[in-house]
């Protein structure tokens, strides 16, 4: 008995530091690193506390100000210590559920526990999680939040009680508090498990059945009105109006479904992240398998009502990958993150109905491929923001440089009018901080450490300081153009 269970201690922290290693890329988010929200909010964190309360992402502000105030740590101008406590705290939580998930498969074997593995960790390394830690200051509470949403998981699984249950609810609240794609991860992961239970406990009724799904499903959906519920209010008690891209009209619903059922190419193909159709086919590929193994079982047992039962099970936790789309008015990939949780979803199915080799070796592969490719793409895609916010300083340096020299001469600058020309040759490696106003003023006055306000000019001062001309890149004589104590700025 003690040599099992140090021989499962030395299996628990290999599995550990293994995670620890799959994860280590994430450190190419560390050092210096600016989002376009990032100037604004290192120059003033409480508007992002204000903007997470009016999303209703109030435990997320309640965390960030907490770490902000304890540890006066501004994670924009040096992200790295948030990105090993993301790493350390990530590892632990992902390496636990692991375990977990597989102790409740209860099958020893070693492919079905790295399969697993695999599973879980692409539901955190993978484009469009990552791309939330693109925003430095949001690194730690997403390590926060991941914690609570997978430890609610190992509650669900290893309290299967009253008690457990309301354990479950309270980390899941919790969790969506900070961003609530947790809650569909959660809704997921919870679908995957009740599959196993139906299959494993043999439950082939329709009041068992009944019984399975019901209580999970009650949980979630208190679960979300209990965090919703505590959103409202803590708006109200902060005076923050809610943000504009939250829709919860019936009218922007239904137009959402309908985008999101036509744009599903899209998204399965990773919406933009991609080049390739990589991504499709291997979500396609541990589909199929799943289906047609729950089909291999449905004619050897030929339990109809249980195989339909699981099939409409795993329909409706992929549609909820989609909700945090579905009730806002923002269709951005990294707000259906939770759709990566479906790699563990159709490997937990799978695992359940077979042990076959070939087929655990099928899924490992695909599992691979798809890790490897997201953690090089959002690799590739960091380093060219790093890039871009490099090209944004010289940028900005150059127009503040101007500026202080026009001010040595004349009188000061009080006022920036901007304007654009038809092509953001600016945005050479990424989306850049000069083609939003918040951003742009932001990044100026964070640079020269001034508070400059910034306004879009009209048509007619735009025709009569820069006509239609185009530039492909910074022409000071041309782009500024300097008036009493404005400064008319055309952005390339």
């Amino acid at each position: 008995m003690v040599k099992r269970k140090n021989k499962n201690v030395i299996k628990g922290i290999l599995l550990y530091i293994i995670n620890v290693l799959c994860l280590s890329p994430i450190m190419i988010y560390g050092g210096q690193n600016f989002s376009v929200d990032s100037y604004g909010i290192a120059l003033d964190y409480k508007e992002h506390i204000e903007a997470f309360i009016g999303s209703y992402r109030w435990f997320g502000a309640f965390v960030y100000e907490i770490y902000y105030k304890i540890f006066n740590h501004n994670p924009i101008t040096d992200s790295t210590i948030d990105c090993i406590v993301f790493i350390v705290l990530v590892a632990a939580i992902v390496s636990l559920l692991s375990y977990t998930l597989y102790k409740l498969l209860g099958k020893k074997s070693i492919l079905s526990y790295i399969l697993i593995n695999i599973s879980v960790l692409i539901s955190v390394l993978n484009v469009w999680y990552c791309d939330v830690l693109s925003f430095p200051e949001c690194v730690f509470i997403t390590a926060i939040g991941t914690v609570l949403c997978f430890s609610a998981l190992i509650v669900f699984i290893k309290i299967p009680n009253i008690k457990g249950y309301i354990l479950s609810a309270l980390l899941i609240i919790l969790s969506t508090g900070i961003y609530q794609q947790f809650l569909f991860v959660f809704t997921i992961y919870v679908v995957a498990i009740c599959s196993f239970c139906v299959i494993k406990n043999k439950e082939t009724m329709l009041k068992q059945l009944f019984l399975r799904y019901i209580k999970p499903v009650a949980l979630i959906i208190l679960s979300g009105g209990l965090y919703f519920a505590i959103g409202k209010m803590t708006q109200f008690v902060f005076d923050v109006e809610p943000n504009s891209r939250v829709a919860l009209s019936i009218s922007s619903i239904i137009e959402n479904c309908f985008y999101f059922a036509k744009n599903q190419h899209s998204y399965l193909k990773g919406r933009g992240f991609f080049d390739s159709e990589l991504l499709t086919m291997c979500f396609l590929a541990v589909g199929f398998i799943w289906f047609v193994i729950t089909i291999v079982d449905w004619k050897k047992n030929k339990n109809t009502l249980k195989t339909i039962v699981l099939w409409l099970s795993y329909v409706a936790a992929y549609i909820s990958a989609y909700a945090p789309g579905i009730l806002s008015t923002s269709h951005a990939a990294r707000a259906m993150f939770a759709l990566f949780a479906v790699f563990s979803l159709f490997v937990i199915g799978t695992l359940v109905l077979t042990d076959s080799k070939y087929v655990k070796a099928a899924l490992c592969a695909i599992l691979c491929v798809v890790l490897v490719a997201n953690t090089s793409v959002f690799i590739e895609r960091e380093i060219n923001q790093k890039k871009q916010n490099e090209v944004d300083r010289i940028w900005a340096e150059q127009i503040i440089e101007n500026m202080e020299e026009y001010e040595n001469e004349y009188e000061e600058i009080k006022q920036i009018y901007y304007c654009y020309d038809s092509t953001t040759d600016i945005a050479v490696f990424a989306e850049t901080a000069v083609y939003q106003r918040y951003s742009l003023e932001a990044m100026i006055n964070y640079y020269s450490d001034r508070g400059f306000k910034a306004k879009e000019m009209g048509l007619e001062e735009k025709e009569k300081y820069f006509g239609n001309k185009e530039w492909t890149e910074i022409n000071i004589e041309e782009q500024l153009v300097f008036v009493d104590d404005s400064l008319y700025l055309c952005c390339y």
